[in-house]
């Protein structure tokens, strides 16, 4: 039977991607391009836990004097998913999306699996990187940044991230 940190390499292989050791583990860690910014990922599947867990620090800057509204922007929007959380780092104040995905059977769908979870992550990164920053910036306020946010979204959008991140499902 495959490992998870196996399937882990072999989907990143299929994406032109590899892993690195750090600290024993075998993790992904490399930029990821995307249409509103590009942006740092790490992701890991550690044996043993049967977990896929990917992170990333999306490409907006919080000075202090916006932070408390990005911070609400986060909270807003997690409300919302119910897979992987948004949150702003204490230290510098960047925008994190995270999400742990529990692996049951490592076998060779596993690898595809992985690789549309892998696309699904950074779908969802990508498509915030705006609304994150507006508020960032100052241009919008939190309740304006979400409206337009949805209001952008096609039906079709809002379902196909609906059905792989959750939201709406409680609504």
């Amino acid at each position: 039977m495959m490992r998870l940190s196996e399937a882990l390499r072999v989907a990143l292989v299929w994406r032109g991607l590899s892993l690195v050791e750090v600290l024993g583990h075998s993790v992904f860690v490399g930029e990821v391009v995307g249409m509103n910014g590009n942006w740092l990922c790490v992701v890991e599947a550690p044996d043993g836990d049967g977990l896929l867990v990917l992170g990333a620090v999306l490409p907006v800057e919080v000075g202090e004097r916006n932070r408390i509204c990005v911070v609400e922007l986060a909270m807003h929007l997690n409300v919302l998913l119910r897979y992987g959380h948004f949150g702003v780092r204490g230290d510098d104040g960047r925008v994190v999306f995270k999400l742990a995905v529990p692996v049951r059977e490592v076998n060779e769908s596993a690898v595809q699996w992985i690789s549309s979870v892998l696309n699904d992550h950074s779908v969802m990164v990508d498509i915030h990187i705006p609304v994150f920053r507006s508020v960032a910036e100052g241009e919008l306020s939190v309740s304006e940044a979400v409206e337009k946010f949805f209001e952008g979204m096609s039906e079709g959008d809002l379902l196909g991230l609906g059905q792989v991140f959750g939201w709406f499902c409680s609504n």
